[in-house]
């Protein structure tokens, strides 16, 4: 069990009786959100308040150089908050207040127990996705593994979301003028997807983004403004017939093109293809920021 004094700071762990001792150093504690569907977005909440956080998300271990974190994960206990007997805190030694007959501290706190949801969400599609935090301040986590330890709690190791890769500065002088907003309003969708949605919202917005890119590219070198209300496949098809030196842009497109195919549900079960992962939302994020620099439009 994992208590926290909210007004004091301080945090405790203990039995699923609530007897128990103070934590030092104090560990890195974030509100946490489970984002399994869309509407689970609305669920971050909107302010640090312990009474009605679902989840809890205790921090173990950080490597800053992978991006990589390990914790433990709680939930809301039944009653908020509860009442505690714990031993005097390391951090408070002069503490006083209410003791029991055997001499513990009787303390109120916001309590959480073990969450143990993790075999469910590591059997899904798509790697589970958290989010730490509250609104308007979060950071989204990718869980990676589950690990059962000797007290019976799960530790969960998460990977960064916005690791998966960054789309690259735009160069706005460079682009026609006429496309500069719908091409900053493409490339904002495909980065909000990136950190606030799914691999298949990743890709979905990169196969939207493409045509813009490439459709106002060939308007503009052809003097033809259909090119751009035309599909990424035509786009792919007019440059392949003869510039060579776009080569890397047509093949970036086609990858696009295919990752976000292999989003429907058939092609898991006509051709045997296997699910898709993060890895491949990352590979269309690099695809796309390589149709970008073939366009010459970003920064270097």
């Amino acid at each position: 069990m994992f208590g926290i004094d909210a007004d004091r700071r301080l945090f405790y762990e203990g039995s699923p009786s609530l007897y128990g001792s103070g934590i030092w150093p104090a560990p890195f504690a974030s509100i946490a959100t489970r984002i399994s569907q869309s509407g689970d977005w609305a669920e971050i909440p909107g302010a640090c308040d312990l009474a009605w956080a679902k989840l809890i998300f205790r921090e173990d271990a950080f490597d800053p150089v992978t991006r990589i974190r390990r914790g433990r994960l709680y939930q809301r206990y039944e009653a908020q908050p509860a009442q505690w007997h714990v031993q005097r805190h390391p951090a408070a030694p002069q503490e006083s207040g209410g003791v029991d007959l055997s001499g513990l501290f009787v303390k109120s706190l916001y309590t959480y127990a073990p969450w143990f949801g993790a075999g469910e969400a590591t059997t899904g599609q798509s790697p589970a996705l958290f989010a730490l935090g509250v609104r308007d301040s979060y950071t989204l986590w990718t869980l990676l593994s589950v690990e059962r330890l000797s007290t019976g709690e799960d530790l969960l190791t998460l990977r960064a979301r916005s690791s998966l890769g960054a789309m690259p500065s735009l160069d706005e002088a460079a682009i026609p003028p006429d496309g500069v907003d719908e091409i900053r309003r493409q490339i904002d969708r495909v980065s909000d997807a990136e950190h606030r949605q799914g691999l298949e919202a990743i890709i979905d917005a990169g196969r939207y983004a493409a045509p813009a890119a490439i459709g106002l590219w060939l308007a503009d070198r052809e003097g033809d403004a259909r090119f751009r209300a035309v599909d990424l496949n035509e786009h792919i098809k007019h440059p392949e017939g003869g510039a060579s030196p776009m080569a890397l842009l047509i093949n970036a497109a086609k990858l696009i093109a295919r990752l976000h195919a292999r989003l429907k549900p058939n092609e898991e079960f006509s051709r045997g293809a296997r699910r898709l992962t993060e890895a491949d939302a990352e590979a269309a994020l690099a695809s796309l920021s390589l149709v970008l620099r073939e366009l010459g439009w970003t920064r270097p």
